[in-house]
């Protein structure tokens, strides 16, 4: 019986562990904003369809947004099952705790926020980078893919929109991308530029939370 040849191109391997980590911090990051959805949907007072709809579109609004940018159509999350199995986990999750503990502290959601934004972004970045290696195109892309959601949760529930109140917000959703594209021209594997790319949007993002850190102000 002849096995098959092992891959030994690095370049193809590269590749792939590339995609393993898009679609693992995709994923990730989709839970995440789907439970940042259904608290806010659950703490605005919606009915379990108003939550589960905002948790699906908090969770896949950003990436549906990027993908439609690049032509990758139909988009990831309405072409394969994960993303949105992972948008009702967490729809579940929030209407579950709520049941047996009570509402999830909507003081604490910036955590979730902050953690989701930044994988979101890199995610973003990622893809950009794949398709087009554009350095506005990849910045702007790791933004509308962190933020995307996030803008349309906040114009259903008639909120001004969080990028336009917070500072480092959409800030540290760029930055993601600025950090994507500084590791892959400086030759790193794909996971690990995705990597810091998230944990450098996560930083800033906590920082504005915790630091009080802004951005000027034209007064």
């Amino acid at each position: 019986m002849m096995w098959p040849a092992p891959i030994r191109d690095t370049s193809v391997l590269r590749a792939a562990a590339g995609t393993r980590a898009l679609n693992l911090a995709d994923l990730a990051a989709t839970a995440l904003f789907a439970v940042e959805g259904g608290t806010r949907a659950s703490a605005a007072g919606l009915d379990l369809f108003g939550i589960v709809a905002l948790s699906l579109i908090i969770a896949n609004g950003g990436g549906i947004i990027r993908d439609v940018l690049l032509g990758d159509l139909p988009p990831h999350a309405l072409r394969i099952r994960a993303p949105m199995y992972a948008a009702l986990a967490g729809a579940a999750f929030v209407v579950l705790t709520h049941s047996i503990y009570g509402p999830l502290p909507t003081g604490s959601l910036w955590a979730v926020d902050a953690l989701g934004l930044g994988l979101f972004a890199a995610t973003g970045a990622q893809k950009a980078f794949g398709q087009s290696r554009n350095t506005v195109t990849v910045i702007i892309l790791a933004a509308i893919t962190g933020t995307g959601g996030g803008v349309i949760g906040d114009v259903l529930l008639n909120k001004t929109p969080a990028i336009l109140t917070q500072d480092i917000y959409a800030t540290a959703a760029a930055a993601a991308g600025v950090l994507y594209l500084i590791c892959a021209r400086l030759g790193l594997k794909p996971g690990t530029c995705l990597l810091l790319a998230a944990a450098g949007a996560l930083l800033l993002r906590t920082g504005g939370v915790l630091l009080g850190w802004q951005l000027p102000h034209l007064n």
